[in-house]
């Protein structure tokens, strides 16, 4: 557990606070937001009408230590929707607790953003891929031991213990 967490306001008020500053920047967020992986951030630039919010401006909100992950929310539109696009994130490999790693995703579901689509650089043992070859993963198994839903609990942000038999959208 991340020991800064521990002290200072709750998980809701730190929620609310990223989102005060986010609200007061770009208005109403859209229904979809996307998070770019390693190597997708430049995405965001093609953007029409973006507002760019760096991380580092975000109370409370991590920002990524990673190559390729360069650590802002830039609102804008893509073939005709708006979107809220998060040009990089933070990992569990650079030593943050679950709580942060999807402390992102509890600000744009605050916000009120309806469908994330999640993007990363993944490996896989299908000899049939290609390097760079698009996949959709549509189940996992957590051999991490840990999840987000450990600790601090506050209702405001959702239940305790979401129903997890449909994790991954299935109308695709």
């Amino acid at each position: 557990v991340d020991i800064a967490l521990m002290s200072g306001p709750g998980m809701y008020d730190r929620v609310e606070a990223s989102a005060a500053v986010i609200r007061a920047r770009c208005g109403a967020l859209p229904p979809t937001a996307i998070v770019l992986g390693s190597g997708l951030g430049d995405f965001a630039d093609t953007l029409v009408k973006a507002i760019a919010t760096s991380y580092a401006e975000l109370p409370h909100w991590p920002v990524s230590a990673v190559v390729g992950h360069p650590g802002r929310l830039v609102v804008g539109t893509v073939a005709g929707k708006r979107i809220a696009a998060l040009a990089g994130r933070v990992h569990l490999h650079e030593g943050h607790d679950p709580a942060t790693v999807v402390f992102a995703t509890r600000v744009m579901g605050h916000l009120g953003v309806k469908q994330i689509i999640l993007t990363n650089a993944a490996g896989g043992i299908n000899t049939g891929f290609a390097p760079g070859a698009l996949m959709i993963i549509d189940d996992h198994i957590n051999l991490l031991g840990t999840n987000p839903l450990i600790g601090e609990h506050d209702g405001r942000v959702g239940p305790r213990f979401p129903d997890m038999t449909e994790v991954y959208s299935v109308c695709l």
